[in-house]
């Protein structure tokens, strides 16, 4: 078996788990689609396969780094003085 023989078969089983991985996920998330709906997905992976696949994985789903809203309820501010300098003791409670 040549280097590339072996090469091209890895990349091939590459595509084939992430085509694999990306229609498990369309199938298992109904709505958190930045473009299209999951109908769109599912034919766009059933019909390009591993290039279907990354595209899914670029445009398709929406990322829990999305989700997140990670500002602070409106009873509660951050000191001025412990984003300043946090590891200054006036900064400790």
């Amino acid at each position: 078996m040549t280097t590339i023989t072996l090469l091209v078969g890895v990349v091939v089983l590459a595509l084939a788990a992430l085509w694999l991985v990306s229609l498990v996920d369309v199938l298992t998330k109904p709505d958190h689609y930045r473009n299209g709906t999951q109908l769109i997905w599912v034919l766009v992976l059933l019909l390009s396969g591993p290039v279907g696949a990354v595209l899914y994985q670029w445009l398709g789903p929406v990322r829990l780094h999305v989700l997140v809203d990670d500002t602070p309820p409106p009873d509660r501010r951050a000191r001025r003085e412990a984003i300043a300098n946090p590891w200054s003791e006036e900064a400790r409670p």
